[in-house]
């Protein structure tokens, strides 16, 4: 190099020196007279998060425990002038419990983020979010027991037990009773099964099932809760009526034990019972327990957020200079334009 060459010597007249310029937002970009080619990076926006799951539906309401039935051998029906009439029946069953909802669905994903632009250069945002998982269905609720069954002469049956709820409790059923009756010539013995406990109601605000310590069933819980059957009644009549009368027997239900909506409890059956006219024994079987209220579903989970954008570079765009170029970025996105000397 020649002593004494001036910078404008070696680099030429009319040279422009490099440089850059970086827009976080959308601005113009004017391109320096003499610039005609520059390399471009750029990134979009982050995608954006995904929704979140639906909330599942309720759980199914616990069924209600059947009645317990008196089986000491009272024989099949019989008729007078035998004197000898009896009867025996099982237990009703109890009321179903109110079915189940479905699980939530799961979220959509997000949208992936805005692009940022220039030179009719597009440069992608990030992904979009994985939606959330869907909520699950809420707890059932737990079935009520039996009422207890009976095998020998005048025995008497407990009451099934409660069927969990949340919150709303099943009731324990009421126990058989034996008692008698007395037709003039002679005392018979009777017995009447213990009424179905009340079947929990549906949460929010399940109130629990009613019990019972007789022969009526309880009243279900609200929300939805099923009432418990009455108790089967039966008693035996000597042959000295015109015309003679045998035993009797009535198993009454309430037509209500099964749970009036979804998630709500069955009612329990009534319990069964027997009589003889021969030899003064009666039974009865205890009714079954309400069956539990279930929950409301369980929420869904929130959606995962987007990813940021991935820069990305062109080299070697041609653009004219002097030149006024839009440039679009969106929030957290960036463009960077530069330039060697040229």
């Amino acid at each position: 190099m020649p002593i004494g060459t001036s910078k404008s010597g070696l680099l030429g007249a009319g040279v422009v020196p490099g440089g850059s310029e970086t827009f976080n937002t959308s601005g113009t970009f004017c391109a320096p007279a003499g610039v005609n080619v520059v390399n471009v990076t750029g990134k979009g926006a982050t995608g954006n998060s995904g929704l979140s799951g639906n909330a599942g539906q309720e759980g199914s309401g616990g069924a209600g425990g059947n009645g317990g039935a008196s089986n000491y051998p009272f024989g099949n029906p019989g008729t007078c002038p035998s004197n000898n009439s009896a009867w025996r029946a099982a237990g009703n069953s109890g009321g179903t419990g109110g079915s189940a909802g479905s699980p939530g669905n799961p979220g959509n994903p997000g949208n992936p983020g805005q692009s940022s632009s220039v030179f009719c250069l597009t440069f992608p945002g990030g992904s979009g979010g994985t939606g959330g998982n869907a909520g699950a269905t809420g707890q059932s609720g737990v079935n009520g027991s039996s009422g207890t069954t009976v095998t020998g002469p005048n025995s008497l049956g407990a009451g099934g037990a409660a069927g969990t709820g949340y919150p709303g409790q099943g009731a324990a059923g009421g126990p058989g009773t034996r008692f008698t009756l007395n037709f003039g010539s002679g005392v018979r013995s009777s017995a009447i099964g213990g009424g179905g406990g009340g079947g929990g109601g549906r949460n929010p605000c399940g109130n629990s099932g009613f019990s019972t310590n007789n022969y009526q069933g309880g009243s279900g819980g609200l929300i939805y809760g099923g009432t418990g059957d009455y108790g089967v009644l039966a008693y035996a009549c000597l042959c000295i009526f015109s015309p003679p009368a045998t035993t009797q027997l009535f198993t009454t239900t309430t037509n209500q034990k099964n749970a009036s909506g979804p998630g709500g409890g069955g009612g329990g059956g009534g319990g069964g019972a027997g009589t003889r006219a021969d030899n003064q024994v009666a039974g009865a079987g205890g009714g079954g327990g309400g069956g539990g209220g279930s929950t409301l579903g369980n929420p869904g989970n929130p959606g995962n957020p987007g990813s940021a954008g991935n820069p990305s570079t062109s080299n070697c765009v041609g653009i004219v200079g002097g030149t006024a170029y839009p440039v679009t970025v969106p929030t957290n996105g960036q463009v960077n334009i530069s330039w060697c000397p040229q």
